[in-house]
């Protein structure tokens, strides 16, 4: 999985935890009358007399800010969390989100989560996920034991995806207190990489807001699959206001996949923002180390400026590292200006960087202008890169026009991957519209009488 993704698909599985619960309901009397005096008493005396003339005038008390809190959007005082995430105006809607959450007793945290669960089955919407990880930030905040008693009884991802938000709220006041729960070897979640990784990123990424070096110190001490989101999160933090710093941090790390993944991480933020001081970096490295610092600073850079990002690769990479860098530089740029990757593409070399940097193309630019990335691919040499856009051509396209995708699976060079691909998208379109799949079979010229015959399902 991609980190550039990570965060939404995090949200995505707190979304599950999460339905709404009814928290604009009222605390009853005496609740209700002792935050109001709380409130009024934290105002000005100016504010004081606003409200208190409201209440001779038989009137509701004028809406005042509350320091530190959001102030609810006009018609959405009453309104239930439920019926705010119903409403209409995507704006209003995270306001009184926030709104209500932050108002909400700690007490009623845990409740509001289960029937958030509830109600949030099924939908996945950016408020309902926002809701839910505002909730358990505040159950962070208030009750940290709670909360993550409460998320060891959810499935593993939830757990997982939950416990970083809870952790992330309780590093902000107590970092040490939230390094303790790493040492819990029978969590289950610890065990999986892709959400021990992002949970202790978490706890490292605010801990580094205020001790870099603690944070770093801790980081290097969690085992082989937890220090690398550590590491990336703090090395990450202190790229952003000197990247030279965070590189000589680099230096530091033992070899493996947590020192590659914050190397990952470093370079493309700053081939991002600072692309050539990058690449004097990543050339400083050694074996592959450094042709994947390259790859990913140029990964930055192209996001920004592909066409330098293309002449670098052309002009400065040596002939035994372009090829791997390649698919760096194609990826954001088909992103931007497909027509002018492709033309650049077109004039490198064969080899496997060419169809890495071939599928990343044909990926995007079918699904953006079919036609003109069609045309293109039909006008290339025959050759591996080809049949990889072939291949992702005739992926893309299935869904919507199975017709053209066989019939492209069926012009691919490579004698075994035409089989195995035509033979899985003529399956896939017999079982969606079969009529129509028989029909080709039988008026083809692109197939010989045996695969003609051999892809005809047998009627029982």
């Amino acid at each position: 999985m991609k980190l550039g993704s990570l965060v939404t698909i995090i949200l995505a599985g707190c979304g599950g935890l999460a339905a709404g619960y009814w928290l604009g309901h009222d605390r009853g009397e005496s609740d209700g009358r002792v935050a109001a005096e709380r409130r009024i008493a934290a105002l000005s005396s100016q504010q004081q007399g606003e409200v208190k003339q409201s209440v001779v005038a038989n009137q509701e008390p004028a809406p005042v800010a509350e320091a530190g809190l959001v102030t609810l959007p006009a018609g959405y005082e009453k309104m239930t969390l439920p019926e705010i995430l119903d409403a209409a105006g995507p704006m209003e809607r995270f306001q009184a989100i926030m709104a209500r959450v932050q108002r909400m007793p700690k007490g009623e945290i845990e409740s509001a989560l289960k029937e958030m669960k509830k109600f949030t089955q099924g939908r996945f919407d950016p408020e309902s996920m926002f809701a839910t990880h505002l909730l358990l930030t505040r159950y962070g905040q208030e009750d940290h034991v709670g909360a993550l008693a409460y998320l060891k009884g959810q499935d593993v991802w939830t757990q997982g995806f939950g416990m970083s938000t809870v952790l992330s709220s309780l590093a902000s006041r107590d970092p040490k207190a939230a390094a303790e729960y790493f040492k819990d070897e029978n969590n289950a979640a610890l065990n999986m990489p892709q959400i021990s990784g992002f949970m202790s990123g978490a706890v490292a990424k605010e801990w580094a807001r205020q001790d870099p070096e603690g944070a770093l110190t801790w980081a290097k001490g969690l085992r082989e699959g937890l220090g690398g989101g550590a590491m990336a999160s703090i090395i990450g933090s202190v790229a952003v206001q000197d990247p030279q710093k965070a590189a000589g941090m680099i230096s530091d790390l033992k070899s493996g996949d947590d020192k590659n993944r914050v190397i990952d991480s470093l370079a493309q933020g700053w081939g991002a923002r600072a692309p050539e001081e990058a690449m004097k970096w990543a050339a400083t490295l050694n074996g592959e180390e450094r042709t994947k610092a390259l790859a990913k600073t140029l990964e930055g850079w192209a996001g920004n400026d592909p066409a330098s990002a293309a002449a670098y690769v052309s002009q400065s990479a040596t002939s035994g590292e372009r090829d791997k860098l390649l698919a760096g530089v194609a990826g954001p740029w088909s992103r931007k200006e497909p027509d002018q990757a492709a033309a650049w593409l077109q004039s490198q070399a064969e080899g496997k960087g060419k169809e890495e940097a071939t599928r990343q193309l044909m990926w995007t630019w079918t699904a953006a202008q079919p036609a003109q990335a069609s045309t293109w691919l039909a006008q290339q040499p025959e050759g591996p890169s080809k049949d990889e856009g072939i291949i992702t051509m005739a992926g893309q396209t299935f869904s919507t026009d199975p017709e053209a995708a066989v019939t492209w699976a069926a012009t691919i060079g490579d004698a075994d991957k035409r089989k195995t691909h035509l033979k899985r998208g003529v399956e896939g379109w017999l079982k969606k519209d079969e009529p129509a799949a028989l029909r080709w079979l039988q008026s083809s010229s692109s197939l010989t009488p045996e695969e003609r015959t051999s892809f005809v399902p047998v009627k029982k």
